[in-house]
């Protein structure tokens, strides 16, 4: 399973890794995570999705090169994919908070937001995992 301390771990050598042009063996990186190559590269893959890194290729079955954009130094000095999900958590019951301090106004219809809250926040915790 790909988690967000491993996107971070990634994200960490990419960012300090002090060139823009960078070369990684697959297999090194899969052994630091006890994985294999693919999720390595299934990470890079969604880097470049994401507009972390950009002109990724696969010089071997073990080798990628890629450039790496601003916003890969960007996400990294935010905290990475973990900070992102605390403050998104943190967001989350922030609103259930507030939620239920309208109920004394409103009991009906917070009890209903409330629901949807919980089942929102529910869902999220599935997605961003």
């Amino acid at each position: 399973m790909i988690t967000n301390q491993m996107k971070d771990n990634i994200l960490r050598k990419i960012a300090t890794y002090g060139k823009l042009r960078q070369e990684f063996q697959l297999s090194e990186l899969a052994e630091e995570h006890g994985c294999d190559n693919y999720v390595i590269r299934e990470i890079f893959l969604y880097f470049k999705r994401k507009g972390i890194i950009k002109d990724f290729s696969e010089l071997s079955d073990d080798s990628v090169s890629f450039d790496v954009n601003v916003e890969a130094f960007d996400l990294y000095n935010a905290g990475g994919y973990t900070a992102q999900e605390e403050l998104l958590q943190i967001s989350i019951q922030k609103l259930l908070l507030e939620i239920e301090s309208l109920k004394p106004s409103m009991p009906d219809k917070v009890s209903q937001i409330t629901g949807i809250a919980a089942n929102i926040t529910t869902a999220l915790s599935l997605i961003v995992r």
